[in-house]
């Protein structure tokens, strides 16, 4: 496992702390979090400057992608005067999305065609395309819709709900592409990391819990 993590694009491997971070996955992948812990150490100035927003990515060598998102709360803690850590509270591009606030009212609108209508809307950074070409998949048709300026978080899990009980879910990948779909047509493959309380943590090796199952699918 050959790790390399990213910071706006700058290779900062060498600076991240090899045993401390973290990552946890919600259930469904709505809004991933991470923290990661960077060392600097240097002579007269400072090498790595973490900002909120700023953009990060963890990288395996055989697995790909880990995680892919935006720091949210860069926390700096002087060891000596030359050296610096950085905790690293990060959130994938669904932080896009919590900030942005949609409306709208219409009737018998298929359900992708609002997903993607509002996304458009939010103008927040996620790219919603309907399928082929891109990952909102066809819905059914709502007779009436109204979404009274809610986050577009909550507005995707609105249409979801008017769907079906549990049928359809969303997450945003590491691209900040939506993907919007029928779950009980979902295949699955890869690996899939999941826990009991339907919230699994893909932690550094030296802190991996037993309670983690690792299904290979």
């Amino acid at each position: 496992m050959s790790l390399s993590f990213y910071l706006n694009n700058i290779d900062c491997s060498v600076n991240l702390e090899q045993t401390s971070w973290s990552i946890s996955q919600q259930w469904g992948r709505q809004g991933d979090t991470a923290t990661f812990v960077l060392y600097d150490q240097y002579e007269s100035i400072p090498l790595i400057t973490p900002q909120p927003l700023s953009l990060v990515e963890l990288t395996d060598s055989v697995a790909g992608t880990l995680f892919k998102g935006l720091v949210y709360t860069p926390k700096q803690e002087v060891l000596s005067p030359n050296f610096n850590k950085w905790t690293l509270n990060c959130r994938d591009y669904t932080f896009f999305a919590d900030q942005a606030v949609v409306f709208g009212d219409y009737a018998n609108i298929a359900a992708n065609t609002a997903i993607v209508t509002l996304t458009s809307q939010a103008n927040c950074g996620v790219t919603a395309a309907q399928t082929p070409g891109g990952y909102v998949s066809p819905g059914p048709i709502i007779p009436r819709l109204r979404i009274n300026y809610l986050q577009l978080t909550k507005a995707w899990d609105y249409i979801s709900k008017l769907c079906g009980n549990g049928e359809y879910g969303w997450y945003v990948d590491a691209d900040a592409n939506l993907h919007w779909y029928n779950e009980t047509q979902q295949t699955v493959s890869g690996v899939t990391f999941r826990s009991e309380e339907h919230t699994s943590e893909l932690q550094s090796l030296a802190y991996l819990v037993c309670r983690l199952l690792l299904e290979k699918k």
